[in-house]
């Protein structure tokens, strides 16, 4: 039987990626932080049902110490699914060094320290596949997403440099960058709004201005099913390789075409004019 972990498994896409693997044969490791969420149980009752191999495990990507011990009788992997992150929302200037690193430890150094566990592992079977769940954010920015988005450019470049590294022993390493969907991640959104508005009382409107264009661009107009990020992400574990991005969602692909494509001077004036 085939296995895969994946982290932040009990809401969004984590929560569908583990039915979706599960219910395809695969034994699921799906971690959380919090056996008490209610993703947990909802699964548990599905899998229960439909005689599911999904087996919990409860470890922070921030907690090296906990990774090691909540997965020490894993002794073979076949596919690592980074998943697990949250996003910070406000100008740049308004949150700390110690805040910044927060957001960049979860999202970038928790995908460093899964890949660090299970890469030994992999190495030694000859075989592996290591999908992180970047954004469209990791390829683009929009004003006061600049902590999530900067953290998401880093997952981007490591994924880069860890597939070169990894290919020869067998591993492949890709992303997948999702634009967006209606999935919980709102809920996993540090905002800080109303400290931040108290001290920038400039910037209240246009970080409102802003989220309601990511919202309404991405979700009201084309993507409204995060199912289909699922289904890549089970679609890639399937192929011994891959290529490296993997933009899901018409919103995604559209965007960083415009991006590439789109001289700098122009991009900026576009971003102008939404907040403005």
């Amino acid at each position: 039987m085939r296995s895969v972990l994946i982290t932040g498994a009990n809401s969004g896409f984590g929560y569908l990626m583990a039915l979706k693997f599960a219910r395809n044969g695969y034994k699921v490791y799906a971690t959380t932080r919090d056996l008490k969420r209610e993703g947990v149980k909802e699964i548990n009752e599905i899998a229960l049902k439909e005689r599911l191999e999904i087996e919990w495990l409860v470890l922070d990507v921030t907690n090296e110490k906990q990774i090691k011990e909540a997965t020490k009788d894993i002794e073979s992997l076949d596919v690592l699914i980074n998943n697990a992150g949250f996003g910070m929302i406000g100008p740049i200037e308004g949150y700390s060094a110690e805040e910044f690193l927060l957001q960049v430890d979860a999202n970038l150094f928790g995908v460093h320290r899964m890949v660090r566990r299970f890469l030994p592992m992999m190495r030694k079977q000859k075989s592996g596949k290591i999908i992180n769940i970047a954004s469209v954010a990791g390829r683009i920015t929009f004003p006061y997403y600049g902590l999530y988005s900067a953290s998401k450019f880093g997952v981007e470049a490591y994924t880069e440099v860890l597939r070169s590294e990894v290919r020869s022993f067998g591993i492949d390493a890709v992303l997948v960058e999702p634009g967006t969907f209606k999935t919980g991640f709102s809920k996993r959104v540090v905002e800080g709004e109303e400290d931040i508005i108290k001290e920038y009382e400039h910037v209240g409107k246009q970080i409102g201005m802003m989220k309601d264009f990511v919202h309404k661009f991405g979700v009201l107009r084309f993507e409204a099913n995060p199912q289909k990020v699922a289904d890549k992400v089970y679609q890639l574990a399937g192929q011994k390789v891959s290529k490296l991005h993997n933009f899901v969602g018409f919103d995604s692909k559209m965007l960083a075409l415009l991006r590439k494509v789109l001289p700098d001077n122009l991009w900026d004036s576009i971003v102008q004019f939404i907040v403005e």
